[in-house]
C-alpha cells in the first residue's frame, strides 16, 4: 500500500474511532487489516450496510435476537436508523461467530 493511501486511511479511521469511542491501535495494523477496516468504514458511510436498527430499539439486544432490520429501500430510513461504525464492527464480529444469522452482511 502506498504511504499516502495508508496515511489517509489512518486519518479517517482515527477520526471515526475517536468520535465513537472505539479503541483500536490503528497505527500498528498491517496494511491488509487497515484496508479491511477502511472498507468497513466506507460501507457504513455510504449506507451500503444491509442492516439497521428500528428507531428506539437497543442495537445489542436486537442483534443477538436476530431482529436487525434488513434494509432494501432508502425510504426504510424513516423507520430504521443506519448502523454506526462501532455497531457495524460489532455486527461483523458477531456474524463471524454466528454465520447463519446474518448471511446478507456485506463484507
Amino acid at each position: 500500500m502506498k504511504q499516502a493511501a495508508r496515511d489517509s486511511f489512518i486519518k479517517q479511521l482515527t477520526q471515526v474511532c475517536d468520535k465513537e469511542g472505539i479503541e483500536i491501535d490503528i497505527l500498528s495494523l498491517p496494511d491488509k487489516e487497515l484496508k479491511e477496516l477502511y472498507l468497513k468504514l466506507q460501507t457504513v458511510r455510504s449506507y451500503r450496510c444491509a442492516y439497521g436498527v428500528s428507531k428506539g430499539k437497543d442495537f445489542e439486544e436486537m442483534m443477538k435476537e436476530g431482529k436487525l432490520q434488513f434494509i432494501s429501500f432508502i425510504d426504510t430510513y424513516k423507520y430504521v436508523r443506519p448502523l454506526t461504525f462501532k455497531e457495524y464492527l460489532t455486527l461483523c464480529e458477531y456474524a463471524e461467530k454466528h454465520p447463519g444469522q446474518y448471511g446478507r452482511l456485506h463484507k
